[in-house]
């Protein structure tokens, strides 16, 4: 028997944005590349994280967002709906050694601008607090601490005992050793896949899979945050994250976001070029400005 400890999450935690580079799959920009290992999407991350770097290596929405903001961004792993992905946890911080909080309009405004200079279908974050009874109708969580780093190939371990032993539970690496998996629930309360007491013993069933020896630490958590999307079939240019953007009285930031955008839409294209990866572009280019493809060139 594997030794498990389990506990409830104590520890002070900022709001962590997950994002990938990937374009959704709604999005079609690069639409092959969903079915490519991750050794490819990591590649495609590494390039286009380049885009939003400003030549003092610092962020450049963050700059935007506020000058007076530090930042920490680390790559990682996620899953959703089966897919392997390259998942990125960014902070925002006036201070990183001081427990403080930034405004959850600042984090909306981050997340918009990742999305829309990234075509994502959604940009969410979370943060993880103790469980309480006051903190009973949020998300509730399950943080894996193991003993050692969490690598490509035990990633993907952990992705085969998910998807075997745990359907329909998602993780994120969001540490070097943690995972986390989440039981997100409408705003009734009510959990949208499973009940909660099914979700731990999924989770803890892949624990005690996991062909290691080492110890591992299971937090119980309560889980707040944001789901930020927008519908690209339907909002091609990204208006919902645009109107959010305009609620929060942050509309200067679109035309940042945009900038970013450019410069990824020629990492798509070199990307594509280089990997022979089937690219939209052209195609939804043509569509958006009422021309046939076969008329051209």
């Amino acid at each position: 028997m594997k030794n498990i400890d389990i506990l409830d999450y104590e520890k002070f935690e900022r709001q962590l944005v997950t994002f990938e580079t990937v374009p959704s799959v709604a999005g079609g920009l690069l639409p092959d590349i969903h079915k490519s290992g991750l050794d490819v999407k990591q590649s495609f991350n590494d390039l286009v994280l380049e885009t939003i770097k400003s030549d003092l290596d610092t962020d450049v929405f963050v700059d935007a967002i506020n000058m007076g903001y530090d930042s920490q961004l680390d790559k990682r792993f996620g899953t959703f709906e089966g897919n392997r992905s390259a998942t990125n946890i960014f902070q925002m911080a006036e201070d990183f050694g001081e427990n403080n909080l930034i405004s959850n309009e600042d984090v909306d405004c981050y997340c918009a601008m990742i999305g829309i200079a990234f075509e994502q279908d959604a940009v969410p974050y979370m943060r993880g607090v103790a469980p309480s009874k006051e903190a009973e109708d949020k998300h509730f969580g399950l943080q894996l601490s193991f003993e050692d780093s969490i690598d490509q190939g035990r990633f993907i371990k952990l992705t085969e005992l998910f998807e075997s032993l745990a359907q329909g539970v998602e993780f994120t690496v969001v540490g070097e050793k943690e995972v986390r998996a989440v039981n997100f629930r409408g705003d009734d309360g009510v959990p949208f896949s499973m009940s909660d007491p099914e979700f731990v013993q999924k989770v803890l069933s892949v624990v005690e899979a996991f062909p290691s020896n080492e110890s591992v630490g299971v937090e119980r958590m309560r889980v707040e945050g944001n789901y930020i999307f927008n519908d690209w079939e339907q909002d091609k240019e990204g208006q919902g994250y645009c109107q959010l953007l305009e609620q929060h009285g942050r509309g200067d930031l679109i035309e940042v976001a945009y900038q970013v955008r450019d410069k990824f839409m020629e990492k798509v294209n070199d990307f594509a070029f280089k990997n022979q990866q089937k690219t939209k572009t052209l195609e939804r280019h043509a569509e958006d400005n009422g021309y046939d493809m076969q008329m051209i060139g």
